[in-house]
This record gives C-alpha cells, structure tokens and sequence, in this order.
C-alpha cells in the first residue's frame, strides 16, 4: 500500500536535541530537583507502559503521582495537584518561551513543501507539548495534524500515540512514514503499529546493520522527498 502521510517527530529529529538541552539549562539552574525527578518519573511511565500496563488515570495526574514516587512522597491529593502546577509552569512553560529561538536542521522546510507538492499529509507527533514549536521552525502553516503523545495517556513506543497520529491525518496506520530520530521509541513504536519508518541520524556507518526495522535511513533533509518517492506507487 502506498503512503498518503509523513508524520515526524520533533525535538532531535527536526530541530538539534542539544538546542533543548540547552533550553533545560535555566531549568536546571532554577529547579534541579524537580527537573531530575520530572525525568525519572517518565521513564517510570515508559517503562510501566511498556510492560503492558492499563491506566485509567489522565497522564498527569500519573506523571505527577510518578514524580511524588521518585522523592520518596506520597501521592496525597493535594501534592498531585500541586507537582501538576509546577510540571505545568516550571518545565513547560519554561519550554515553550525558550523554544521561540530554536531553530530546524538545513532544509527542514524545503522538505516539507515538497512532501506538499508530492500530495501527502504532514503531522506532527512529540511525547512533550508541542507549544510554540512548530511556529519557531517554520512549518506550522504545513502541518495537518498536531499531536502530543500525553493525550493518549501513553509515551512512545505504545501504538497509542502513533493510531493518535493516524486518526488525526484521517489516514490508516500503513499510509503513514513515520520520521524520527530514536530507533527505540520512533522506529520500534511506529512500525508495532503498522507504520512505515524512516530514521534520520547523523551517521549513516552500519545502519542497516543497527537499525533493521527503518524502512529508510538518512542524514539530510534534502533527500527526503526523492527517499520516499517509490513509497508512493
């Protein structure tokens, strides 16, 4: 089957990861503890999601449950609330003023409007809030899907997250590429389910070898477009 869309992910794959770990820095400075825990508590969630796992719980309220467990606290009502507020304010909305600067990798935009011209759908989907991302690297008015991975209740790799995706580009799952830069939570979760995959890296050496499950592998934006064009008979 042919593909009708291209989703991608955002932070690393169509902008540098240290760019956000530069951003995180003021965090860091400001509130360590709460930056370190914030990050335990998603691995926490990853991996409780990946051993397969059912919650009924909105995502963060267990985010927040998770952070409370990685300080050695109990999940009282009110401190839930209370880490949601500071999550909410202290990381993400430091995130999202920092990321007005950011900046994609060469050619990022050149892609997506050829991917336009080729008839194909765009969509994005990050496990972080999107926020003003997609303003600040200048693909926005291309984008027609915006997807967050917490509204589904599950971080990548879970299906949940990309089927998100796929009913949001009103496509099925196998008319979808799917573009990230992590092996383990993009290529791995996308093509469970269903998806087409392509890896962008920056070092092509052994990557068929390393990376079996990419339908396509590559390292510059410019070859994108003409990579996926037998996707498309």
């Amino acid at each position: 089957m042919s593909i009708r869309a291209v989703g991608f992910d955002i932070d690393g794959t169509l902008y540098p990861d240290s760019m956000m770990f530069a951003y995180s820095i003021p965090i860091l400075l400001k509130n360590p503890n709460l930056l370190y825990h914030y990050g335990r508590a998603r691995k926490i969630l990853r991996d409780s999601a990946a051993a397969g796992e059912e919650f009924m719980e909105g995502f963060r309220t267990r985010q927040a449950k998770a952070v409370l467990r990685s300080m050695g606290r109990f999940s009282e009502e009110e401190l839930v609330n209370k880490v949601k507020r500071r999550v909410s304010r202290k990381i993400y909305g430091s995130w999202d003023s920092a990321h007005k600067s950011i900046t994609s990798y060469k050619n990022v935009r050149g892609a997506w409007l050829e991917l336009k011209k080729m008839g194909l759908k765009l969509g994005l989907l990050s496990d972080f809030p999107l926020g003003i991302k997609p303003d600040a690297l200048q693909i926005a008015d291309l984008s027609d899907a915006f997807c967050c991975s917490e509204d589904t209740g599950y971080l990548k790799p879970r299906k949940e997250p990309f089927l998100y995706l796929a009913e949001k580009l009103e496509c099925k799952p196998s008319e979808i590429m799917y573009v990230g830069n992590s092996y383990d939570k993009d290529i791995i979760g996308a093509r469970a389910a269903g998806m087409r995959t392509a890896l962008f890296t920056k070092s092509l050496i052994n990557t068929r070898k390393k990376y079996p499950q990419a339908d396509i592998i590559f390292s510059r934006y410019i070859d994108l477009p003409k990579l996926l064009t037998s996707y498309l008979l």
